[in-house]
């Protein structure tokens, strides 16, 4: 017997002396391992005239507990709307997405809400940072939305993040690289499963680039925080050793829209 298959069995004891060994197919065990679960996940929008525009269909997608991950596609590939449906910003037409064991797909909208706020981190292309806040208060504003404030781990984040000196200084004030590091600290600071950024890289000079994937993926690493990163950057993508492709996971291949869905 396989040394896989030794470690992937199952005993079931019926009375003292007898047992029966019960071995687990490999990606099963997978299966049951990952931290992220897609099946058969759908999404359409509804044109005013009843016409159905399919998006997403995605008959399978997994991430494993704490597993790097890049998804490459052009724009309008659908990448931004499964990054959305995976944080339970949008909800989908059908199918499932389960997250730690959590059906997020047939959450209500409040509970959406809380759960992406402990569970999830999310970066986004703009950053999205309050202008009128510090780098700190930031932070600690994403923390309300969980477990609460925490001076001292918001402080630590953004230290580590090499910004012990910006703590109190506005978005305005920082260069686009120190935005792009307070929105990671902002992700990382509820200590979420699993980080989802959305071209975070976009906005960032070529030279720039590399350094902060680099850090993007030691912190979440540090965290034990899985790590799904959306980019259509071939020096990005080349970071990572696995890489996931829209125009082999989604089976609509047509979206149809101007904009990044």
């Amino acid at each position: 017997m396989s040394s896989t298959a030794w470690s992937n069995r199952r005993e079931a004891g019926f009375g003292s002396d007898e047992k029966i060994v019960i071995l687990t197919p490999p990606e099963v065990v997978s299966f049951l391992m990952s931290l992220l679960k897609i099946q058969d996940l759908k999404l359409s929008y509804s044109l005013p005239s009843g016409e159905e525009i399919p998006i997403l269909d995605i008959p399978d997608l997994q991430i494993g507990e704490g597993e790097q991950v890049a998804l490459s596609g052009e724009s309008g590939s659908g990448k931004t709307s499964l990054l959305n449906l995976l944080a339970g910003i949008q909800t989908p037409t059908s199918g499932a997405i389960r997250i730690d064991g959590n059906d997020i797909a047939g959450m209500s909208e409040p509970e959406r809400d809380r759960f992406r706020a402990t569970h999830l981190g999310y970066v986004f292309q703009s950053f999205q940072l309050l202008p009128s806040y510090s780098a700190l208060e930031n932070v600690l504003l994403g923390m309300m939305f969980g477990p609460g404030p925490d001076v001292g781990f918001a402080t630590e984040l953004l230290t580590r993040l090499g910004l012990a000196d910006r703590l109190g200084f506005r978005p305005k004030q920082l260069s686009m690289g120190q935005r792009q590091r307070v929105a990671l600290a902002r992700a990382l600071a509820n200590r979420p499963r699993i980080v989802l950024a959305d071209e975070p890289t976009g906005n960032l000079d070529p030279g720039h680039k590399q350094d902060a994937i680099k850090l993007m993926r030691e912190r979440c690493e540090e965290q034990k925080a899985a790590l799904l990163l959306v980019s259509h950057d071939p020096a990005v993508i080349a970071r990572f050793e696995r890489v996931v492709k829209m125009s082999e996971l989604n089976r609509q291949q047509t979206v149809h829209h101007s904009r990044e869905v």
